[in-house]
């Protein structure tokens, strides 16, 4: 059901489709690369062996598995 045209939006609702997916997948890019940066300007060192933030650690591990991980659940919907 489309409100506002009764033929259908079309290429408008395609496009505002792919700007809203290309949008959140950008953003999340963007999370992800902050989360590790703040993971290393807090601890103050790059070396995996001397950070004690667990559970900032566990966060920016998780942000690198969630989308592949959601890609394979979206994908199992449709097979």
């Amino acid at each position: 059901m489309n409100w506002g045209d009764p033929e259908g939006g079309g290429e408008k609702d395609e496009l505002y489709r792919h700007i809203k997916t290309q949008s959140a997948r950008i953003g999340y890019y963007v999370l992800m690369i902050l989360s590790g940066l703040i993971l290393f300007i807090s601890e103050g060192t790059g070396d995996f062996n001397e950070i004690d933030n667990y559970p900032l650690v566990i966060v920016v591990g998780l942000t690198f598995v969630t989308v592949p991980i959601t890609e394979f659940i979206y994908s199992k919907k449709f097979k």
